[in-house]
C-alpha cells in the first residue's frame, strides 16, 4: 500500500527495486502491490485465495499485516472485525430498507425509497454539523442553508 507515499516510495516498489538489483541482470523480478486500506490480516488472506482460485500463482508471497489489525480492534472493540465494519452494516441495513418496498409499486414505493435516503442524507448533515462543532470547539451547532 503506501498512503501518502508516490508509487515509487511504497514498500512494493523497494521491495521490486531491491529484489531486481538481487537477482542481476536477465532476470525478471515481478512485485504486485495488493494493499487496500484499511485491509486487516483476513481480507489479504482472502485476496490472495482468490488470486489463486483465478490461476494467478505467484513464484513466492509476502504479507506485511498488523497495524489495521491493531487499529480495527480499536475501532471495533474486539479483535477479528474489519475496519468500519459499523458503515458496511448500515449500507446493508439501508439496502434491506430499500428492499422492503420492492413488492411495492409506483409513487408508493418512490417515496418510501426517499425516505429511506432523506433519512441517511439527514444523518450525513448531523455528522457534518457534529465534526464543524467539535473543530470550532464550541457547543453551538452550525446551521447549514
Amino acid at each position: 500500500m503506501g498512503n501518502a507515499q508516490r508509487d515509487s516510495f511504497t514498500i512494493a516498489a523497494v521491495a521490486s527495486r531491491r529484489l531486481q538489483t538481487l537477482a542481476g541482470p536477465g532476470q525478471r523480478v515481478e512485485v504486485s502491490n495488493f494493499g487496500e486500506n484499511g485491509y486487516v490480516m483476513t481480507q489479504g488472506i482472502i485476496q490472495l485465495l482468490l488470486q489463486l482460485r483465478a490461476g494467478i500463482a505467484p513464484t513466492s508471497s509476502c504479507s506485511y499485516d498488523g497495524i489495521n489489525d491493531a487499529g480495527a480492534a480499536v475501532m471495533q472493540g474486539a479483535p477479528g472485525i474489519p475496519q468500519n465494519e459499523s458503515k458496511r452494516v448500515a449500507d446493508f441495513a439501508m439496502g434491506r430498507a430499500l428492499d422492503r418496498a420492492s413488492f411495492e409499486r409506483g409513487l408508493h414505493k418512490d417515496l418510501r425509497a426517499l425516505r429511506v435516503v432523506a433519512s441517511e442524507a439527514l444523518n450525513q448533515v448531523e455528522l457534518v454539523n457534529w465534526a464543524v462543532v467539535a473543530e470550532k470547539g464550541s457547543s453551538t451547532p452550525v446551521h447549514l442553508h
